[in-house]
C-alpha cells in the first residue's frame, strides 16, 4: 500500500494566523464598514441643511417682501439717529440761546416756539398725513375719471 501524501500546508513569514483572525478581522470590517455608512449620512445631513439655507438665501420667492422688510427697518434704524439728532442739536440750539441771552421765556411768543419745537416730530406726521391725502383727493378729482364706459372708449 502505497501512502498518499499531502503537500505540506505553506507557512507564512509570521506565522499561522490566529484562530480568531476571521472573526476579528469580519468584526473590523463591519465596524469600518459601519463608520464610514455613518460619516456618509453625516455628510449627507450636511449638505441638505446647506442646500435648504442656499435655497433660503437664494430663493427668489418672497425676495420683494424679504427687501421690504430690510428696507423698513433700515429706515426705523434711521429714523431713529435723526430722531435723537434733532433733540441734540434741539438742546444746543437752546443751550446756545440761553448763554447769549437771545431767548427770553417769558416772552409767550418765544414760549409758544420752544414747545411746537419740542413737540414737532411728534406732530408732523399727521399734518403732513392730511395734506398728502388732501391733495391726493384734489389731484384725481380733477384728473381721473369717476367711471369707465369702455363702449365709448373703443376698448371692448
Amino acid at each position: 500500500m502505497s501512502e498518499t501524501t499531502h503537500p505540506p500546508t505553506p507557512k507564512t513569514v509570521l506565522g499561522d494566523p490566529d484562530p480568531n483572525y476571521y472573526q476579528t478581522a469580519y468584526g473590523q470590517l463591519i465596524s469600518s464598514y459601519g463608520d464610514l455608512v455613518k460619516k456618509v449620512l453625516d455628510q449627507n445631513d450636511k449638505i441638505d441643511r446647506q442646500i435648504i439655507e442656499y435655497e433660503k438665501l437664494h430663493s427668489s420667492d418672497y425676495q420683494k417682501s424679504i427687501y421690504e422688510n430690510e428696507s423698513t427697518y433700515n429706515l426705523t434704524i434711521v429714523y431713529n439717529y435723526l430722531f435723537y439728532v434733532y433733540y441734540i442739536v434741539l438742546l444746543i440750539v437752546f443751550i446756545y440761546g440761553a448763554f447769549k441771552g437771545i431767548y427770553s421765556l417769558k416772552n409767550p411768543l418765544q414760549l409758544l416756539l420752544l414747545i411746537f419745537l419740542i413737540i414737532f416730530p411728534y406732530v408732523i406726521y399727521p399734518i403732513e398725513e392730511f395734506f398728502y391725502f388732501l391733495f391726493k383727493y384734489i389731484w384725481s378729482f380733477f384728473t381721473e375719471s369717476v367711471y369707465s364706459n369702455i363702449y365709448l372708449s373703443g376698448n371692448y
